[in-house]
């Protein structure tokens, strides 16, 4: 048994020390002259692709190298190799990559080159030309960056991007449909105030003799439909079953926009959401809510529909806020969200978690 544990333990030392070993790896700057496409965007998909693909390096986003780079630009002038040396130096990453595109005489070029801290270590170049498309930027910049890790083309898409057939019939491919975050979820809410009080209520006073809490399972669909630099525009719609763990089925659906930042992978959302809850018409009166047929209405007080056990079942609509961030680990994602869904009379809060895949 000990020497199980003591193999176990030297396992995992070596994959923390190889992770280690892996040398660091900044996204520095994307320069292009493409009227349609902004540095500030490219640079960012530059960073989510190496962040996901280049296995064999340590992906950084290094604030300190960015304050570095511009302080020596700003001497230089011009980010050329021996800048970009200079801030690989200063701070201890040992590669720096830029890119270059181009439009020239009707045709796009492509230049990524990975710069060592170490003059003695030879750049990694990797050069490609395309088709007069600057709407494909993206994809243009997704094939010269495998070329630099010496990963596979697809050979579909690297025709339609310099086969001028296939260009001209219209088969490009859509590189949005790879970013798709959509996946399960899992979580738990918590219901306060008036809410909570008549879960926690018996079953013959209207309420459900439950906790004011349940676990929610659901799947999120989600559409990106902006691009503006690192910032990204998303539509999210989310049906949910609650209650399963006290033997409820309260299904519930949102529909949420938001804006998530593509560097950092912080996010914010709201939007309508609709659950199915049972109610009846009360009416109150010394501080509390009363059926007419439990107690006579004599006052002829106004009648609300309240939540309660033994009415009707109906829709129920509230604004919902959620906050979060996605976690990456690898070629995962996992998104964790807080939410708050405020009522007239109370709130209730919750944590969703969730996982999908880079495809």
């Amino acid at each position: 048994m000990k020497q199980k544990l003591t193999t176990i333990a030297l396992l995992i030392i070596t994959s923390i020390c190889t992770y280690a070993q892996n040398p660091g790896l900044i996204v520095t700057s994307v320069q292009t002259n493409l009227t349609n496409q902004s540095n500030v965007k490219l640079e960012s998909f530059t960073y989510n692709y190496m962040q996901f693909y280049a296995n064999d390096y340590n992906v950084v986003n290094d604030k300190r190298a960015a304050l570095i780079l511009d302080t020596i630009k700003s001497q230089n002038l011009i980010c050329d190799d021996i800048c970009l040396r200079k801030m690989c130096q200063r701070t201890g990453i040992e590669w720096a990559i830029t890119t270059e595109i181009k439009q020239i005489a009707g045709r796009i070029y492509v230049i990524s080159k990975m710069i060592n801290k170490d003059p003695r270590v030879a750049n990694k170049t990797a050069k490609m030309d395309f088709l007069n498309l600057p709407d494909e930027a993206e994809f243009m910049l997704k094939l010269t960056l495998q070329k630099l890790l010496n990963i596979p083309h697809d050979k579909n898409e690297l025709l339609s991007l310099t086969d001028e057939t296939l260009s001209s019939s219209g088969r490009l491919p859509n590189y949005q449909q790879s970013l798709n975050l959509s996946g399960p979820r899992l979580g738990y809410t918590v219901f306060t105030g008036p809410s909570a009080d008549i879960l926690k209520a018996s079953k013959m006073n209207g309420g459900y003799n439950m906790r004011p809490g349940f676990i929610n399972v659901g799947y999120q669909f989600e559409q990106q439909y902006l691009h503006g630099g690192s910032c990204q525009g998303i539509i999210e719609i989310i049906p949910q079953i609650s209650g399963l763990d006290q033997g409820l089925f309260l299904p519930s659906l949102s529909v949420l926009n938001g804006l998530r930042n593509a560097r950092t992978g912080l996010e914010f959302a709201f939007g309508p959401t609709f659950n199915i809850t049972k109610k009846e018409n009360k009416y109150f009166e010394d501080g509390s809510w009363y059926r007419s047929q439990d107690k006579e209405n004599i006052n002829n007080l106004p009648l609300e529909g309240q939540l309660d056990s033994r009415g009707s079942a109906t829709i129920q609509a509230n604004l919902a806020f959620a906050i979060g961030k996605s976690f990456q680990a690898g070629t995962m994602n996992i998104p964790v969200n807080f939410f708050f869904v405020p009522n007239k009379d109370d709130y209730r809060y919750g944590v969703s978690i969730g996982y999908n895949f880079r495809r």
